[in-house]
């Protein structure tokens, strides 16, 4: 294989930069199934095995995609569910500001 890479000069592309250059930004086009075995498929083995900076940007697109289905037909992103304000997220919110302090 990685002599027919060679020749044809075709850079390896890892599974990781897959999903942050072509998938996420196309995942709104998906069925909602499709897009729970790309997210199981993300966390399962994707998530488990990368580190480092590979790690840290696969962390950084989830953070931007929307990914949750509602019964308006779109993907929403998780971020759009927080409230610091609200008692369940509280608590973990002033605890993660306050780690941040030290």
């Amino acid at each position: 294989m990685s002599a027919c890479v060679q020749v044809l000069e075709c850079p390896c592309v890892s599974a990781a930069d897959v999903y942050r250059k072509q998938i996420f930004p196309n995942f709104h086009y998906l069925t909602v199934d499709a897009a729970l075995v790309h997210m199981r498929f993300v966390r399962d083995r994707q998530l488990a095995r990368l580190s480092g900076a590979e790690s840290a940007e696969l962390a950084a697109s989830l953070r931007e995609l929307a990914f949750i289905p509602l019964d308006d037909g779109r993907f929403h992103r998780a971020a759009e569910f927080f409230d610091p304000h609200h008692p369940v997220f509280k608590v973990r919110y002033d605890t993660i500001r306050y780690e941040m302090l030290f």
